[in-house]
């Protein structure tokens, strides 16, 4: 849980109308559906806090996302891959970049999905 960043100032207008963001949380390489939801519910419970999560434990955010991100809060909380900043990575030759809406956003959109 020590690997989690979690930043409760962070609050906003989401996708959806009527729902708001009320915090970010950068998650670690590695983690699964059950480490995040339990990193969630930590953080976020007291203020009623939902997320998109799959519904296998075991399945690895990472993956979770990269490929749309469904799962049974989609149609309150939309898609996973909608509500990514950021994601950090290592390219084929060892380079780590961070892909945003605003630094390299090629692999930013690629990572969100692309065309869909």
């Amino acid at each position: 849980m020590e690997s989690f960043v979690v930043d409760k100032e962070s609050t906003g207008e989401h996708i959806l109308p009527g729902s708001r963001y009320i915090g970010k949380m950068r998650v670690p390489s590695g983690c699964t559906n059950a480490v995040f939801l339990a990193a969630m519910n930590k953080e976020f419970k007291e203020n009623g806090g939902i997320s998109v999560i799959g519904s296998c434990p075991s399945v690895g955010v990472t993956g979770f996302v990269l490929n749309g991100g469904f799962g049974d809060a989609t149609p309150y909380a939309g898609v996973a891959a909608d509500v990514v900043d950021e994601f950090e990575m290592v390219l084929y030759n060892g380079t780590v970049i961070t892909a945003s809406a605003t630094e390299h956003e090629d692999a930013f959109w690629a990572s969100k999905g692309g065309t869909g």
